[in-house]
């Protein structure tokens, strides 16, 4: 081992030519007696754990309960929509001869052909100047499929339309 410039050794580390002797660092205490636990680590212990674990218990029951809500609304929706028809004679006339009036059945299918749901056409009416009136209908509680829906006007009319249409209200044009 080579001696840097300006030092020599002495026994416990170096000596420079100022006279400064280096120690080897050290990384832990002297031993001693063990210090004394704080007392309100002592007094607060039990309360401590025990509203952690009420906490934790009313957080997994919010889980819980938010995931059931969830699937329950997440299972079925209200399907909303309109159909425009003639504002004179309060119908919509089909190519083929049918016409579409108030009181008429609307029927909510699935793709595959499961019957969802049906309503009966109500008159909305129109508001002043109104181009278009309309028919309204809403099926509560529709089953969420896949492949979409075909609603049903009568015998005389069907269409077939998405989930997110039926959600937001549809309007349909028979025409």
């Amino acid at each position: 081992m080579t001696t840097p410039p300006g030092y020599e050794p002495v026994p416990g580390g170096y000596s420079s030519q100022w006279g400064y002797q280096a120690q080897p660092p050290t990384f832990w205490l002297d031993p001693g007696p063990s210090l004394p636990r704080r007392s309100w680590q002592r007094r607060s212990r039990r309360p401590v754990i025990a509203l952690s674990v009420v906490g934790a218990v009313l957080l997994a029951v919010l889980a819980v309960l938010a995931l059931s809500v969830g699937v329950i609304r997440g299972l079925s929706f209200d399907a909303d929509g309109q159909v425009a028809v003639d504002c004179e004679t309060r119908t919509a006339t089909v190519a083929g001869g049918g016409r579409i009036a108030a009181g008429d059945e609307v029927t909510i299918f699935a793709a595959t052909g499961a019957r969802l749901g049906s309503a009966k056409l109500v008159d909305l009416g129109s508001g002043p100047g109104a181009r278009d009136c309309v028919l309204g209908f809403t099926v509560s509680d529709v089953d969420v499929v896949d492949g979409g829906y075909v609603v049903a006007l009568g015998k005389v009319y069907s269409q077939t339309v998405t989930e997110d249409a039926l959600r937001s209200g549809v309007v349909l044009r028979p025409v």
